[in-house]
């Protein structure tokens, strides 16, 4: 038996993206750009791989010895309504954060919506990442920034295993963590600054 994106049971093997790894990224790649107010809105309080993706995030600023601020990290569910939803908390604030973490690209795109209408320009006031790299980061305008997991190659890995345990005969498991891709596009920019780029990191 192997499980697929999912909670760890040690009995079981299973193949993941390394989530804390990819919010780590994504957290190093906006520092490096110079931004400090960072916001996050996570996906639901209970969900492994939203756990995951935030814990990652949060390392990277405490690395950094930045303090994070509590009032931006947002609590999303996965839907575009909710990054757009949060994200026009964010925008209210007083000092609103100048890039915002997004653990899906759902809740990426609503918080896109949402930058557009309090009137600001992504990536020139507000850089938008997310996570996943579906098919709509690239249909988007600006396209989205975002950590891309492949899901196909966890289902081939999954399957391999299974038939590994079968053909080995054994209840041995092994548990796989798949390294995120950065995906570069043009929803972020250096602080006060405009980027365009669709590199591939």
């Amino acid at each position: 038996m192997a499980i697929m994106n999912g909670r760890l049971r040690q009995e079981c093997s299973s193949v993941k993206t390394d989530n804390k790894m990819g919010g780590k990224k994504v957290a190093k790649y906006l520092l490096g750009l110079g931004h400090i107010r960072i916001a996050h809105i996570s996906g639901p309080k209970h969900d492994f791989n939203a756990v995951e993706r935030k814990m990652g995030f949060m390392e990277a600023l405490q690395e950094k010895g930045i303090s994070l601020n509590p009032s931006y990290m947002k609590l999303g569910d996965w839907q575009i309504e909710s990054g757009h939803r949060e994200a026009k908390q964010l925008l209210t604030l007083n000092e609103r954060p100048t890039a915002i973490f997004c653990a899906n690209d759902h809740m990426a795109v609503g918080a896109m919506q949402a930058v557009e209408e309090f009137g600001l320009q992504i990536p020139q006031d507000v850089s938008i990442v997310g996570f996943d790299n579906i098919e709509i980061c690239s249909f988007v305008s600006p396209k989205l920034t975002t950590m891309e997991q492949s899901l196909d190659q966890m289902a081939i890995m999954a399957v391999q295993e299974v038939l590994r345990q079968i053909r080995e005969g054994t209840e041995a498991v092994n548990h796989t963590n798949l390294e995120p891709r950065f995906v570069a596009r043009e929803s972020c920019a250096p602080l006060g600054q405009s980027n365009v780029t669709s590199d591939l990191l």
